[in-house]
């Protein structure tokens, strides 16, 4: 079962998410990337689905944290504020795919699965 990790500050989001995840997937919530990088300390994480406005690190810092390590998971970033340039930034630093909220869950889902079954 892979494992993800969810990072935002929103708990109803995070709660959300990770009940719709679980069962297919094995799933920790952190409430910001310092958290974040202490689970992943702990915890070897497949893929990481990140916000971008968080207290603390911005998700591109995230991303720029997660591609650094010596296992690295995959990435999906979201965004209320998503632009060309916000997504150009995420892309470089590391993310596979980037989705403006709110996104639809069977949306995240499909993404989820792209991104696990990638050979990139």
């Amino acid at each position: 079962m892979p494992n993800v990790l969810i990072i935002d500050d929103q708990w109803l989001l995070l709660e959300v998410l990770r009940t719709a995840l679980e069962g297919e997937y094995a799933v920790k919530t952190a409430r910001n990337g310092e958290e974040a990088l202490a689970i992943m300390d702990r915890w070897k994480v497949d893929l990481v689905i990140t916000d971008y406005s968080m207290p603390g690190m911005t998700g591109i810092e995230v991303i720029k944290a997660v591609r650094a390590m010596k296992h690295k998971p995959k990435v999906i970033f979201y965004t209320a504020v998503l632009n060309r340039d916000l997504e150009r930034e995420a892309k470089a630093a590391g993310a596979m795919w980037c989705l403006s909220k709110p996104f639809e869950l069977r949306e995240m889902k499909e993404k989820i699965l792209k991104a696990l079954t990638s050979n990139d």
